[in-house]
């Protein structure tokens, strides 16, 4: 499965991705930059700059605002984080907790933190803004039906 890479802030987009167009523009702002940030990857189509190996050779590439502070800081060290979901693809469900992640994956990892926040327990909706169209590669907490109402508004 190609990797999501979190952000911190989203003049990170300028640096990954090329065209960002109005319905990436009302994504950012509606689950981004609210009050109460949603889990919402964006594809974009990716800087043609980037090494390949990045984005699995795809011409997109997967990208969430992180919105936990500790990796948010993590991120502004660092610069932003390949990342993957701590499941077994196909297994379904989201951990809310450290004991939650299945073994496979904890015996794997170099660190985990244990944080305060809640882990949340439902993965992001991916969508996919590449072509003219956008296409829910998968749905999350945030109901595919709602992104694409909002896509419908801007036409």
């Amino acid at each position: 499965m190609p990797f999501i890479i979190l952000i911190a802030d989203i003049a990170d987009i300028d640096i990954l991705a090329d065209r960002k167009n109005a319905f990436a523009e009302a994504l950012i702002e509606k689950y981004w930059l609210s009050l109460n940030p949603q889990p919402v990857t964006i594809i974009f189509e990716k800087n043609r700059n980037l090494p390949d190996f990045i984005t699995g050779s795809s011409g997109g590439i997967a990208l969430r605002l992180e919105c936990l502070q500790i990796i948010k800081d993590v991120i502004k060290i660092s610069g932003p984080i390949v990342s993957t979901s701590a499941t077994v693809s196909g297994a379904g469900g989201s951990p809310v907790s450290i004991a939650g992640i299945p073994e496979i994956i904890r015996n794997n990892v170099d660190i985990i933190t244990a944080v305060k926040e809640n882990l949340g327990g439902s993965a992001s909706t991916i969508v996919d803004i590449t072509r003219d169209m956008p296409v829910i590669v998968r749905e999350g907490k945030v109901c595919g039906q709602e992104i694409m109402e909002l896509f419908n508004q801007l036409q």
